[in-house]
């Protein structure tokens, strides 16, 4: 069990998780997370395709989120 600030695992490898909106971030039995927790927007991937993220902020502007990114 990892506990980091606002951040609990157990049984978890490999994953990153970013912790910025405050709030209490578990994660239970899985591999290879991406967590990124801002204030206004989650974002889960894998590690995996953690490098397809650019296509989803260009998607993200083109609906009109341009103030979260």
């Amino acid at each position: 069990m990892t506990v980091f600030r606002s951040v609990l695992t157990e049984q978890v490898a490999g994953g990153i998780v970013v912790p910025g909106s405050g709030r209490l971030i578990t994660c239970l039995g899985v591999d290879d997370l991406v967590i990124v927790d801002m204030p206004d927007t989650l974002l889960v991937t894998t590690r995996a395709r953690s490098q397809e993220v650019k296509r989803l902020v260009k998607r993200a502007r083109e609906a009109g989120w341009k103030q979260l990114l």
